[in-house]
């Protein structure tokens, strides 16, 4: 039988010693077995309470206002949405679970969104989770930014924090 190491290492660092908490998994194939090294386990990240409240709203949203929504931030996306969405910095783990939080407040309304307009359901995941990702880094972006991102849904109703740079009145 042959073996094969594979060692996975990552660029992130999470801020204190892993030395007892690393993985390693084994598959065993036909002939041969590989050893992947999953390197540090990661920290559980839980939604912050703005983010869990903008996602829990956008979820609520009609058919019709999230197809608006998503129109509207498509236009902004052609006049500067795209360099505001790349400029969001999270972490795997938060980027994943923010995904799923989205991915479970409108996954039971498929069908329904769908029905509407197809490809709405996919449409209102992707602008959903781009603003999410905006409301819980919303202190660490810039303010034009954020303000742009989070701006269909401010159009449409929706509750999100003040940038700290604007604060509420």
């Amino acid at each position: 039988m042959r073996t094969a190491t594979i060692r996975c290492s990552s660029s992130r660092q999470v801020g204190h010693d892993h030395a007892s908490t690393t993985a390693i998994s084994t598959c065993v194939f036909s002939d041969f077995r590989i050893h992947y090294f999953l390197g540090p386990l990661e920290e559980t990240f839980v939604l912050d309470a703005a983010t869990a409240q903008f996602i829990e709203a956008v979820g609520k949203l009609p058919p019709d206002t999230l197809a608006a929504v998503f129109d509207h931030a498509l236009r902004l996306h052609r006049s500067g949405g795209r360099e505001a969405s790349r400029a969001l910095r999270l972490s795997a783990s938060e980027f994943s679970e923010i995904d799923h939080a989205v991915r479970s407040a409108l996954l039971p309304r498929a069908d329904e969104l769908d029905a509407f307009r197809a490809g709405l359901h996919s449409d209102a995941k992707a602008v959903c989770c781009i603003a999410a990702r905006a409301v819980r880094t919303h202190a660490k972006v810039a303010e034009e930014h954020y303000r742009m991102l989070i701006e269909p849904f401010v159009a449409a109703g929706v509750d999100t924090p003040a940038h700290p740079a604007n604060p509420p009145s």
